[in-house]
């Protein structure tokens, strides 16, 4: 019987563990009852706007073909890994396990596709767990069971790629990673379908995170194959204690929805909208910059720091540049502006002229205005003028479309170099696709 197995909500921001890292131990423990692996273990990144994700708001999916008499089994090995192995102490932490026998039904897609545009509460995932005949166990406040059952409701029939994730000796845990950026480099230049690998424009890899987690490196590409040639490329410094091939809704931008007006946003969403300029881009503490467009409304979109050179871009608008933002919505509050977290910027039209006090034939100087329909006069020479005067505005940027470096996207965006799309693609495991040691 086809079954699909959803875990979420397991890692610790802090304190180290991975749901990634969970999923590989529960799946070697899965093929040790003898269950078949239709698809490679999927990793479904959910919203990533939400305030109470722990790292990139991703579940993991296992997608098999066991025995009816075994499925109990399958449910109780689950329970029995994550209760083993989830970090219960962080409050963020907040496991979910979903099952689900059958195939997946339109109704349980579209509760994934509220999971990754909305902000979900759990009675939202019990009610549709309710409608397909799902079966959750929630731990703590249950929040996990969202993420769960939701990975399951995306089976990858579209657009998709895929992740080798490497994992450590539990020993260096913790401890900073030593991964060799030449053979990054090497391996980036040397394997055409594989992606995100070295920030050229900031000098640093992006393979690796950056946190306590068990993960020691992830190589993103098109196939399960450039993936797995390209990280047996790579000098990590250190033994690789696992590593298994996820497939994954990553670098899709599946999370973008398109709004007619500021009107449409809604908040904790990941939006694409067109507007005008109508404040001029301004920076806060910490290297933020702001600035503000219209369109049935105000909206303010943020380049922050660790978007780098992007935000000389952003520095660059002027009033009267039109638009479009891509980005998520952090809803405002006393503190802080409401804004779009710019993840992309494409410059519609720049503004290369404008009206202004007119100029002296004499001297050159500025008119000043002499009041409402008074006309101009330079106060030097005498010379009046009755009308502002078109001029040239000399811009330092064109219309195009703009990203930040790679250490800055986000983990569902689709950058502009990927233009290849994986749907309709038959799946066939490869050899290989898990290795690891003692569970």
């Amino acid at each position: 019987m086809r079954v699909h197995l959803g875990v979420d909500s397991t890692d610790s921001l802090t304190k180290g563990m991975c749901t990634t890292y969970l999923g590989m131990i529960l799946v070697r423990r899965l093929l040790e009852l003898g269950v078949h692996f239709v698809d490679y273990p999927n990793l479904i990144r959910l919203n990533p706007n939400i305030p109470y994700k722990t790292r990139g708001n991703g579940a993991v999916a296992l997608r098999i073909d066991v025995l009816e008499r075994k499925i109990e089994k399958v449910f109780t090995t689950a329970r029995e890994t994550v209760e083993e192995m989830a970090v219960f102490s962080d409050p963020q932490t907040n496991p979910g396990i979903a099952l689900l026998k059958g195939d997946v039904p339109d109704v349980l897609h579209e509760f994934y596709e509220r999971a990754l545009h909305r902000l979900l509460q759990v009675e939202d995932a019990y009610t549709a767990a309710e409608k397909v005949g799902a079966r959750l166990h929630g731990y703590k406040n249950r929040r996990g069971v969202i993420g769960a059952l939701a990975s399951i409701g995306e089976p990858l029939k579209r657009d998709h790629t895929y992740e080798l994730l490497t994992y450590r000796e539990e020993r260096n845990w913790g401890k900073k990673r030593c991964i060799n950026p030449e053979t990054v480099i090497k391996m980036d230049k040397k394997i055409g379908e594989v992606f995100f690998n070295y920030d050229y424009e900031e000098s640093t890899i992006c393979i690796a995170p950056h946190t306590v987690c068990p993960v020691l490196m992830g190589i993103r590409g098109e196939t399960a194959e450039s993936v797995k040639e390209a990280a047996s490329m790579v000098d990590t410094g250190e033994p690789i204690s696992a590593y298994v091939i996820y497939r994954t809704n990553q670098h899709t931008s599946f999370h973008f929805e398109k709004v007619s007006s500021v009107s449409d946003i809604t908040d904790y969403s990941s939006i694409v909208l067109e507007g005008k300029v109508v404040r001029n881009p301004f920076a806060i503490q910490g290297g933020h910059i702001f600035f503000e467009i219209e369109n049935k409304g105000r909206i303010f979109c943020a380049a922050f720091e660790p978007t780098k050179k992007f935000r000389d871009t952003v520095r660059n608008l002027i009033i009267g540049d039109f638009v479009r933002v891509y980005g998520g919505v952090q809803p405002g509050s006393k503190d802080k502006m409401r804004a779009v977290n710019l993840e992309r910027l494409d410059i519609i039209e720049v503004k290369t002229s404008a009206y202004a006090n007119p100029q002296c034939s004499r001297c050159g100087k500025s008119m000043t205005s002499k009041g409402k329909e008074k006309g101009f006069e330079c106060k030097r020479c005498k010379i009046k003028k009755r009308n502002k005067e078109l001029i040239h505005i000399t811009r330092n940027i064109s219309a195009g479309t703009y990203e930040p470096p790679p250490s800055a996207w986000r983990h569902l965006y689709k950058m502009r170099a990927r233009k290849r799309t994986n749907a309709g693609k038959k799946i066939a495991l490869i050899e290989g696709w898990i290795q690891s040691g003692n569970a």
